[in-house]
């Protein structure tokens, strides 16, 4: 059972916790960010009802939708008195979401680039590789942030571990702006990491411009 508390009511919990907060982005109608391999949730409650007790109405604009996303960490009590994050899960409000039983103090909606800042710390401070690769995951869905985009582009160019590269790279084409074209496509043909070098590939494949096809088909013809 999901237990949910409110920051105002600031009630104390021992052992493994929950801490999230929500941000609105624009998506396709049907489309969503999530878990879908189980059967949970197909028999549970979404995040939306149980934090808000009614399901979530999205914000039509034209073909497309606001929705809510939930960014979560789990989290579980340091021995200097403070909490460590071990995990980040990213779901739709009108997704269910197994969090273990654990509790889930839940700190309201947050804007995009107030959200971003939050994340970059984290990013600095996140105590292993496999933690911080999650984190460009979680800034990549903030479509709206000029922050988001500075932090992706940084990372890809700057970044030691390739799978942090690879992962902005991912992010950046699927964000979809034409000034990143360039970058992807350096990324592409000069990063001396083969796992990084198809990222870009994926990446540009996913940009909605003409200019965008034509670089593909030269990288697929130089390949």
């Amino acid at each position: 059972m999901l237990v949910v508390f409110s920051v105002a009511a600031k009630r104390e919990f021992a052992g493994a916790f929950w801490v999230g907060y929500g941000i609105r982005r624009l998506m396709r109608e049907n489309s969503q960010i999530g878990n879908f391999s189980d059967s949970y949730s197909r028999y549970n409650a979404s995040l939306q009802e149980l934090l808000y007790g009614q399901k979530e109405f999205a914000d039509q604009i034209g073909s497309m939708e606001v929705k809510g996303v939930a960014i979560l960490f789990a989290c579980t009590h340091s021995s200097s008195g403070g909490s460590r994050v071990s995990k980040i899960k990213i779901s739709n409000l009108s997704l269910a979401v197994d969090l273990g039983e654990r509790p889930l103090l839940w700190l309201g909606n947050a804007g995009q680039e107030e959200s971003v800042t939050h994340l970059e710390e984290r990013f600095t401070h996140v105590p292993t590789t496999k933690l911080k690769e999650a984190v460009p995951f979680a800034i990549g869905i903030h479509d709206s942030s000029r922050q988001a985009s500075a932090f992706l582009r940084r990372q890809l160019k700057e970044s030691e571990e390739e799978r942090i590269r690879g992962g902005c790279a991912a992010w950046i084409g699927l964000r979809g702006q034409a000034e990143d074209l360039k970058l992807l496509v350096e990324a592409a043909t000069t990063d001396i990491s083969r796992h990084v070098r198809e990222q870009p590939v994926f990446g540009v494949s996913q940009m909605p411009f003409e200019e965008a096809t034509d670089a593909l088909m030269e990288m697929v013809r130089g390949r």
